[in-house]
């Protein structure tokens, strides 16, 4: 018999702009959790800059609305940051002025020293804000970055994938909103369904 399907919580990411919530850092990571790898705008694959001397990356700190899957020490769980809290988060962290502040894998010891915030935007259709091609796909309010990458090492990982996203990182609260399947439990109850049909027909006469 096909088991039931399981159902995770789902969680909201909140700031407030008057206590310490809010994004502290940017890590570069070989899996991003926004599911969205970065570009790298360089002299061979021109795209915003036309100067050959530029090495600009490209990529989604943050989606608006976007389910994310965590498994920890309070269980499986998803959590989303609406489009208004990522313009709060934006504007905290641009009062903070965290605009250089990288690390590498979420190594707090380990800075991504040669890596400079050039750009930073959130996709607003409603004001004519559009995200760049390679990331049209992406929901409305979601938070774009772009950073010059001086390092030859950081250049290097990122030409070789090693590097392949941001991720942030800070202090959120969670605020529940409703429980959603597991996908995982949803991928067992669909073999357990072909188990059942096949054995089904195994022991007819």
């Amino acid at each position: 018999m096909a088991k039931k399907k399981k159902k995770l919580p789902i969680y909201e990411m909140t700031v407030d702009m008057n206590d310490n919530t809010g994004v502290s850092m940017n890590a570069l990571v070989d899996a991003p959790a926004v599911e969205v790898d970065f570009v790298v705008f360089d002299e061979a694959k021109p795209m915003y800059f036309v100067n050959d001397k530029e090495w600009i990356v490209t990529g989604v700190a943050m989606r608006a609305d976007f389910p994310i899957y965590r498994n920890d020490s309070k269980g499986e769980y998803f959590v989303k940051v609406s489009k208004e809290t990522i313009k709060t988060i934006v504007k905290k962290w641009a009062k903070q002025q965290r605009f250089n502040a990288v690390n590498k894998m979420h190594d707090a010891e380990d800075i991504a020293n040669g890596v400079y915030m050039v750009e930073s935007m959130i996709v607003d259709n409603e004001r004519g804000v559009n995200a760049p091609q390679a990331f049209k796909d992406v929901e409305d309010g979601s938070w774009i970055l772009s950073y010059y990458v001086e390092s030859p090492e950081i250049r290097e990982k990122i030409t070789n994938g090693e590097y392949k996203g941001f991720s942030v990182e800070g202090l959120f609260g969670f605020d529940f909103m409703a429980d959603e399947p597991n996908p995982h439990d949803e991928l067992v109850a669909s073999m357990d369904t072909i188990i059942d049909n096949f054995l089904n027909e195994f022991t007819k006469p």
